[in-house]
């Protein structure tokens, strides 16, 4: 397995933030077109699938304008596909091919890399998303195995899994668990195997206050910091980073781009509007509307806080001695 990058500008950079300039990648990524088809192919069959802890509807929110709940997750997704290279490999190699999800039982992500033919391991500790995944996977006749486990205890051989990722889960692991959870990671990859995370990033700390719709127990929310991956990077002695260091030059990308600064909107106006579903079916569109016609520079002003809060990639290579 090779990884790839997208060139010799920004993109180049394997490990960062995201940034603006992916929201118009995202918005041409046959990839992105592909995932949606998968959504809504399952949604008319109705199958339950979660982004994160996310009703399928979330992401059918940015088919058409990636700037509401579904845009990050997206340059999650696709940068995991990319980054490994997982569409060179050719259908025989994918048979074989392990990957593990730490952390998102019944996604998206999960049931598109069962469609593309690799065998998908997923744990979670949310028994339904377990239960659901299952049957989901079951019903399509694909090799995605969910298991109800904790992400700090594997429930693996060693060397087991070609490639294991997490999407947006280490913010909700407690700081003392972390080391733990990414020494899991790396125990049960091969070596030469690669290790994706993303997570989010920033100085925003405590508490997700976003009203998700889910229980108190998934709402720990503490975001990371360039110093915190450096120290969990550091601490890994079988891995190496693949692509730049994390120093530094990082923080000449952009901490708040305008479609994130959208986002941070839509989730504020979301929760003001929940309120009101019940009595206005108008809600939803009325949200929409707002978000199509208010600048960024509004939306900036709006949103008045000022630590940043952004989403980051790392890939990581398991040493082959």
């Amino acid at each position: 397995m090779k990884m790839n990058n997208n060139g010799n500008n920004v993109f180049s950079y394997v490990n960062r933030p995201m940034i603006d300039e992916d929201i118009t990648y995202l918005e041409k990524s046959e990839l992105a077109k592909q995932i949606f088809s998968l959504v809504d192919s399952y949604a008319k069959e109705n199958y339950l699938l979660f982004n994160g802890n996310f009703l399928a509807n979330n992401l059918n929110d940015g088919k058409n304008h990636i700037t509401t709940a579904s845009f990050y997750r997206l340059w999650e997704y696709i940068s995991l596909i990319e980054l490994a290279s997982l569409n060179s490999l050719k259908e025989e190699e994918r048979k074989n091919f392990k990957i593990l999800d730490c952390g998102g039982c019944s996604t998206a992500i999960d049931f598109f890399l069962g469609e593309m033919g690799f065998s998908v391991y997923s744990v979670d500790l949310n028994g339904f998303l377990v239960l659901n995944g299952n049957y989901v996977a079951e019903q399509k006749g694909l090799s995605v195995i969910n298991k109800k486990a904790d992400f700090t205890s594997l429930p693996f051989d060693d060397e087991f899994f070609d490639l294991v990722f997490s999407i947006s889960v280490f913010e909700h692991i407690d700081k003392k668990l972390r080391y733990l959870a990414i020494q899991e990671m790396e125990r049960v990859v091969k070596r030469g195997g690669y290790i994706y995370n993303t997570f989010d990033y920033g100085s925003y700390s405590g508490k997700n206050e976003l009203n998700y719709g889910i229980s108190a127990e998934y709402c720990k929310h503490d975001v990371l910091s360039l110093n915190e991956i450096s120290e969990l990077i550091t601490k890994l002695k079988n891995s190496k980073i693949v692509g730049n260091l994390i120093d530094s030059n990082i923080h000449d990308f952009p901490f708040n781009a305008p479609s994130h600064e959208e986002f941070l909107m839509y989730v504020n106006f979301k929760r003001q509007f929940n309120a009101f579903s019940g009595l206005f079916d108008v809600s939803q569109w009325f949200l929409k509307f707002l978000l199509l016609q208010v600048s960024p520079q509004i939306v900036k002003r709006m949103y008045k806080n000022t630590d940043f809060y952004n989403f980051f990639r790392l890939l990581l290579q398991k040493k082959q001695a």
